[in-house]
């Protein structure tokens, strides 16, 4: 039984840690998105407009989604669902690798 719980233990740390990688990945692609954005719908502090998306993250991805979908129609700019999912799919792939290679 000594075996089975330590094996539980060593998934449940596993588990952890990929949940908390997951988060600052997505934490951090929000960050990105937010400079990518800001100079297209005319924020003038794209730092701010990246740390307010990225305290999204909390919130969920649809949150973030949902921000920069009104802010660009507010902006008056065209902008794809698709090219913007790309956009965030793209960030979130950047963003994830720079943890990797940082950890």
């Amino acid at each position: 039984m000594n075996a089975l719980k330590k094996r539980a233990q060593a998934l449940e740390t596993i588990y952890a840690h990929e949940a908390e990688m997951s988060f600052r990945a997505q934490a951090r692609r929000n960050a990105m998105v937010g400079k990518w954005a800001a100079p297209m719908i005319g924020k003038t502090d794209p730092e701010a407009y990246a740390q307010e998306l990225a305290g999204l993250a909390v919130e969920g991805d649809r949150k973030v989604y949902d921000k920069l979908r009104a802010d660009f129609t507010h902006a008056g700019v065209q902008l794809t669902d698709e090219a913007l999912n790309d956009r965030m799919v793209e960030l979130l792939r950047n963003a994830a690798r720079e943890l990797h290679d940082h950890a």
